[in-house]
């Protein structure tokens, strides 16, 4: 008897029962309570006497502090915030249904977690295509690029001002429906030595699971993600030993990451043990659930696999992670240009007198709880004013509209892309994961943080940068236009956008670089 689940683009839940009868469920979000318990596990203590957090090692190099971004979001956020769904498939056999969202569901992530590992066949074929592949890449340049993909928009920027004069290759995780690309690309190293042939041992056996804990996970889920880990470990052991032989006599002796390193983790073991560079670079904000570059519970001495040096957009961002994290300090972060936008002081605009009708701009969140957005842009809707959703890049305009209420979808305006002349109508802003929004500062018009259970970047609140906005505050400006006029009021200035952005141009990342 199976049940089928659905998860939508709002991030509820529908299960339908093998007799048909439907139940839906709707996400309780709660990041602290997910960062909390992630520490707790980092803490788990073996019976052998180890924190978890310093029981798997390669070349001195302490693997689980290296993954916490990794098990924060594919397992504590998810079975915190769909505890009671994932209570209600307990020991029920069920099936997920594919969803036209882009970003896997909590419930997918969490069922794809306990997978077993690939059978023997897969992991020897995958290894060997990678192998394969490798034999093919023509060495030419000192500089290596692991980017957010082949056509990906974050790093193209960078890549074309580098590419005027300096020669580099890109690197990418080897997946099979892209071979016949990389077969003919001999410029993108290749990994891919991630499914290691090795057995596991026996199981690693923790002396005390904390209550708190055992609320989320029962003893046989802590099991399942120790294993997991171990299993990520041995395949980051052998994909380590086959890339260390291969580039220990070539003469790419630079990396350049986005700041997620563990997508790229063996090369970056490989470089450190090398002593080749490693530069990562920002390519989002950072708040405090960013868990793989603070390391929740981890003393500083066990969080060494970082790069050599982390590229940040500005003093605001190297000021909040010199001071939350157990991983990067003032010697092993700088102050760069943005990734991908072109940051210039004389284009700050000066504040001018709200115009008549009120335009509202919202960058579209897929981390989000936008059942609880729309609650908040319905009543915008109510109050006659206008609504512009943008959509993300790699977005779809047919189904990204599917996130919000139907209300929504039927009176707000869906946009894939806005001119500069159209950013120039909005009165307001409204986020509450966006880097987009904070992009558009320089607009010098009010940023406006939506009070929801998904409190992510309300780091923007705290240093009053954004005016904080839950449902009460929006009925009382809809009932008081002095009230509105406050609120309509930038709380950023040029100085707060000059800390948050350096200017410094693109170009001179070479000067980080060699």
């Amino acid at each position: 008897m199976t049940y089928l689940v659905k998860e939508k683009k709002d991030q509820s839940v529908e299960i339908t029962s093998p007799e048909n009868e439907v139940t839906n469920f709707y996400p309780e979000n709660n990041l602290e309570k997910s960062k909390e318990l992630l520490s707790l596990f980092n803490n788990l203590k073996t019976v052998e006497g180890k924190k978890l957090y310093e029981y798997w090692v390669i070349d001195n190099f302490y693997i689980l502090p290296a993954l916490q971004e990794w098990l924060f979001w594919e397992v504590f956020v998810g079975k915190v915030s769909h505890k009671e769904t994932l209570d209600f498939l307990k020991n029920k056999e069920y099936k997920i249904l594919n969803s036209k969202f882009w970003v896997v569901g909590r419930i997918a992530r969490w069922t794809r977690f306990k997978k077993k590992n690939h059978n023997f066949i897969k992991r020897f074929s995958y290894n060997f295509l990678a192998s394969f592949l490798r034999t093919r890449f023509k060495n030419e340049a000192s500089l290596l690029i692991h980017d957010d993909g082949y056509d990906g928009f974050r790093f193209k920027k960078i890549k074309e001002t580098l590419k005027k004069n300096i020669l580099f290759h890109r690197t990418e995780r080897m997946k099979p429906r892209e071979f016949v690309r990389l077969f003919f690309d001999r410029n993108t190293f290749v990994q891919g030595n991630y499914y290691t042939l090795e057995k596991n041992k026996e199981p690693i056996l923790i002396e005390k699971i904390p209550n708190k804990l055992r609320d989320y996970f029962s003893e046989n889920d802590i099991k399942i993600i120790i294993n997991k880990i171990n299993i990520r470990y041995l395949n980051l052991k052998s994909e380590v030993k086959v890339l260390k032989k291969f580039l220990k006599n070539k003469r790419i002796n630079y990396l350049l990451s986005y700041d997620q390193v563990e997508e790229c983790l063996a090369l970056l073991i490989v470089f450190k043990s090398l002593k080749k560079k490693t530069l990562s670079y920002q390519h989002g904000p950072l708040t405090d659930y960013h868990s793989g570059w603070i390391g929740y519970g981890i003393p500083n001495e066990f969080c060494n696999l970082v790069p050599n040096q982390l590229v940040l957009w500005g003093s605001f961002w190297r000021d909040f992670i010199i001071n939350k994290s157990n991983k990067y300090n003032n010697e092993n972060t700088i102050i760069g240009p943005h990734l991908n936008k072109t940051i210039d002081y004389e284009n700050y605009l000066n504040f001018k007198l709200p115009k008549k009708e009120i335009n509202v701009l919202v960058p579209f969140e897929f981390l989000a709880n936008n059942i609880q957005v729309s609650q908040y842009l319905e009543k915008l809707i109510n109050m006659n004013w206008n609504i512009t959703i943008k959509l993300r890049p790699n977005g779809d305009l047919n189904s990204d509209h599917e996130a919000f209420s139907a209300e929504v979808q039927k009176k707000a305006n869906f946009v894939m892309d806005l001119s500069k002349e159209q950013l120039s109508k909005f009165n307001i802003i409204i986020f509450t994961q966006s880097v987009y929004a904070i992009e558009l500062m320089y607009l010098n018009i009010p940023l406006w943080y939506l009070e929801t259970d998904f409190n992510f970047l309300n780091l923007f609140v705290k240093k009053k940068l954004a005016h904080k906005i839950d449902l009460l505050t929006l009925d009382r400006i809809s009932k008081n236009k002095n009230i509105l006029k406050e609120y309509l009021k930038p709380l950023h200035n040029l100085e707060d956008y000059k800390k948050i952005f350096f200017d410094k141009p693109l170009i001179e990342i070479e000067d980080y670089i060699f």
